[in-house]
């Protein structure tokens, strides 16, 4: 393991103005620190980023931990410093050496994807391991997935799924949401979709109403049990909530499945022009389940689309229903593709 004052010596050549030597001597490390979360909060000072991060410094180059770790975070986005995420891993490096836990999961994340450095799967899982010792849910999460996936270990599903309930166990919503798809999928188990509702019910119960890390896949399928009855009662108003729910993250089926409950009046008012909106949005999603069996809707629906996509300017055929060449081409050229 690099030793922390190795890793600092690279790094004293920064250009980032020193705080005075002379007021830096009457401060403890842990002073510092304190000082530079002022300036980055604005807390009882002018909200100042570069001079918090000049306190960082002077509390990383003191040797405190913390310091290190938020200079780290300011490098990585820019604030206050020079956006340059080898400098924000080097400062990880550095306070995970002294056992900082959150840079353990950043030096982690950023060697698992290759950002800063080379990709070091093997690397990550090590500080991975480290971070979850300390109890870092994340890092617990995260291990579950390298081991589902084979990703600088090897694949043990069986594995995977002991670190996915360790982190859920702790609290982490996403640990909750793979645990829901490892039930669904049935992969490296057995299939459960009791088990799969249970636990995507879990991570949204616990406040998890979609993240960056997803577009809602898990509410969509949460809400296709609902509509097929399987693992959990069979419910078309229930599915339609889940459906809308994925939806509204942005997923293409999520769009579909809802604009089929509008067209079908199943779980949700009938209603073709929602219907014809939904089922376009999905379209420019990218799903393209529509376009390939749109006898599945009634001529309603149908003609509730193409007064759409005459209004947008890409149809100038008869509004009625018939879902022809000219429509299709109509619906490609809406789409974009």
């Amino acid at each position: 393991m690099q030793r922390p004052l190795a890793v600092l010596s690279l790094l004293i050549g920064l250009a980032l103005p020193l705080v005075s030597p002379v007021l830096a001597q009457t401060l403890t490390p842990a002073e510092m620190l304190d000082r530079g979360r002022a300036h980055e909060l604005g807390r009882g000072v002018a909200q100042d980023d570069a001079e918090a991060a000049r306190w960082y410094r002077a509390a990383a180059e003191a040797g405190h931990a913390a310091g290190m770790y938020n200079l780290g975070i300011l490098h990585r986005l820019g604030r206050g410093v020079s956006q340059n995420d080898s400098e924000a891993l080097r400062w990880y490096r550095a306070a995970a050496d002294l056992g900082h836990v959150r840079a353990m999961y950043n030096l982690g994340w950023m060697l698992l994807n290759g950002v800063g450095v080379a990709r070091d799967e093997a690397g990550a899982l090590r500080w991975f391991l480290a971070a979850a010792a300390a109890g870092d849910a994340q890092a617990m999460n995260n291990l579950g997935g390298m081991h589902v996936e084979g990703r600088g270990v090897a694949r043990d599903v069986a594995e995977g799924l002991r670190w996915y309930a360790e982190a859920a166990a702790a609290g982490n919503v996403l640990a909750m949401v793979n645990l829901g798809w490892l039930h669904a999928e049935g992969r490296g188990i057995d299939r459960d979709p009791a088990r799969a509702a249970e636990w995507w019910r879990a991570a949204f119960g616990a406040g998890h109403h979609g993240s960056t890390e997803d577009d809602g896949a898990e509410w969509v399928q949460l809400g296709v049990l609902h509509h097929h009855g399987e693992g959990v009662a069979q419910d078309d108003a229930e599915a339609a909530q889940w459906f809308r729910r994925g939806a509204a993250r942005g997923n293409a089926e999520g769009m579909w499945w809802l604009g089929w409950a509008h067209a079908q009046g199943r779980g949700a008012a009938w209603d073709p022009d929602l219907a014809a909106d939904w089922l376009l949005r999905s379209e420019r999603a990218g799903l393209r389940r529509f376009r390939d069996a749109p006898g599945a809707f009634a001529r309603a629906t149908l003609r509730a689309v193409q007064g759409r996509l005459r209004s947008a300017g890409v149809f100038s055929g008869v509004v009625d229903g018939a879902f022809g060449p000219d429509t299709l081409a109509a619906l490609r050229a809406y789409a974009g593709g």
